[in-house]
């Protein structure tokens, strides 16, 4: 779930910095569309993002959902990767 907040206030962070007006209620689902929206987002980073968002949605609604340890690695390994291309978003 850490590795989700890294996404979600590395977005928030980039679409101020693209002047996108953003309320605190805003969920990190409409505020990644405004950056694809912008064109500030590849096929690529939608496709992690997509891919990281399903993963941290199934962790944190599912029962029985469990992750062997090289995909916990991996997933934290792409959310850093996400958050870091968020992070260099500029105007």
């Amino acid at each position: 779930m850490e590795a989700w907040r890294k996404i979600d206030v590395e977005t928030r962070r980039a679409a101020e910095r693209l002047g996108i007006a953003l309320d605190r209620c805003v969920p990190a689902l409409k505020v990644f569309q405004k950056l694809v929206g912008r064109d500030a987002v590849d096929a690529d980073m939608q496709g992690v993002y997509n891919r990281i968002r399903k993963l941290r949605n199934e962790a944190a609604h599912a029962t029985d959902f469990q992750l062997s340890y090289e995909e916990t690695v991996r997933y934290v390994e792409l959310a850093m990767w996400l958050a870091d291309l968020f992070r260099r978003i500029e105007q």
